[in-house]
């Protein structure tokens, strides 16, 4: 599992463990597991998938994993 954080200038709109996140990235879609490699990466509008369950949709925004530790920043 790692620490997923994700914020909007508002408020905490996340904040957990978690075993796999899926994210709009400005590419295409992409999956984030425990031990991932360091990353960051722009987000487009769309919806973070966390746990193949819970979805919380971002207009866009930038993502940083390092050290099992995933801050996601959104407008």
């Amino acid at each position: 599992m790692y620490k997923l954080l994700i914020l909007s200038p508002e408020e905490i709109l996340f904040e957990g463990e978690v075993h796999n996140a899926i994210f709009p990235g400005s590419e295409g879609s992409f999956e984030v597991l425990p031990n991932h490699t360091p990353i960051i990466s722009q987000l487009k509008n769309g919806n973070i998938t966390i746990d193949n369950q819970t979805q919380i949709p971002i207009p866009n925004g930038f993502l940083e994993f390092s050290n099992n530790n995933c801050t996601v920043l959104v407008n």
